[in-house]
C-alpha cells in the first residue's frame, strides 16, 4: 500500500520575518505623505466649493432682502437656539453689536457665518477641517434704509472691509470689501471650533493669519509666506444682488 508523501509547512524564520516588516513598513512610509496630500487636497477643494457656494447664498440673500445678513454668535455651541442665525434683524446697523458678535472699528461686525438666515444647511458652518468660518460684515450694509432705492444705508453703501495681500509687506487690494468670509485652513489659526468657544490660537501664526483673527477692520488675502493657508472669499457692493 502506498502512503502519501508528506509535505513540509516550514514557517517563516526570524530573519524572513523582519524583512517582510521592514518592507511593509517601508511602503507604509512611502505611501502616508502621499494619502496626506491626497486628503488635504480634497480639504482645500472642499472647502472652496463650500466657500463658492457660501457667496452664492449672501448674494441671493441681498437680491430677496436688500441687506446683508449679520453674523452669528460663534461662541455658542450646535444645540443653542442662536447657533447659526445673524444677531441683527435688517432694520438697525446697531443690531449688528448683539450677544457676543464681535463689533469693531468702522461698524465691522465679526463672527460665524449666520447659516440659518442663509437658508444653508448647518454643514456650511464649517470647512472641511471642521472649523466654523469667519464671517466680517460692514454693519452699515445690514439694514435696509427707507429712502436707500438700493436696499443700502446710503451712507455706508460703499463697504468699509480693507483687504490686503498676504505678503510680509502687504499691499492693499481694496478698502472698500462688504464682506470677508474666511477659513483658516488646516493650521486653525484664528479660527473657532465646530462645538463654539474661543478662538484656537488668535496671534500663532504668521502676520498675515494674525490679521484674519485680530478682529480689526483688514484681512489678508492671496498667496503668501510661511505657512499662510487661509482660504478667504469677499464681495464688494456693486457685485451683490439688490432688489432696485
Amino acid at each position: 500500500m502506498a502512503f502519501p508523501r508528506k509535505t513540509s509547512q516550514r514557517g517563516l524564520t526570524m530573519i524572513e520575518l523582519s524583512i517582510v516588516l521592514a518592507i511593509i513598513a517601508i511602503i507604509m512610509g512611502t505611501s502616508a505623505p502621499i494619502l496626506s496630500g491626497v486628503v488635504d487636497n480634497y480639504r482645500v477643494k472642499t472647502t472652496r466649493d463650500r466657500l463658492d457656494y457660501i457667496q452664492k447664498a449672501l448674494d441671493q440673500f441681498v437680491l430677496e432682502n436688500g441687506y446683508l445678513p449679520c453674523p452669528a454668535d460663534g461662541t455658542v455651541t450646535a444645540t443653542a437656539a442662536t447657533f447659526g442665525v445673524g444677531t441683527g434683524t435688517g432694520t438697525n446697523p446697531a443690531d449688528c453689536s448683539a450677544a457676543n458678535t464681535v463689533t469693531v472699528t468702522n461698524n465691522i461686525a465679526i463672527g460665524s457665518l449666520p447659516v440659518v438666515n442663509l437658508g444653508l444647511p448647518f454643514l456650511l458652518m464649517a470647512d472641511a477641517w471642521g472649523q466654523r468660518f469667519t464671517y466680517a460684515v460692514d454693519e452699515d450694509l445690514t439694514f435696509k434704509s427707507i429712502d436707500a432705492l438700493s436696499g443700502y444705508n446710503l451712507a455706508g453703501a460703499t463697504g468699509g472691509i480693507t483687504m490686503q495681500t498676504s505678503l510680509s509687506t502687504p499691499a492693499t487690494i481694496s478698502a472698500s470689501a462688504a464682506y470677508v468670509v474666511i477659513s483658516h485652513g488646516s493650521n486653525r489659526f484664528g479660527a473657532r471650533p465646530s462645538a463654539g468657544g474661543a478662538q484656537y490660537q488668535a496671534t500663532a501664526g504668521g502676520n498675515a493669519e494674525d490679521e484674519n483673527a485680530d478682529n480689526d477692520e483688514t484681512f489678508s488675502d492671496g498667496p503668501g509666506f510661511s505657512d499662510y493657508d487661509d482660504l478667504v472669499r469677499y464681495g464688494f457692493v456693486w457685485q451683490l444682488g439688490q432688489d432696485s
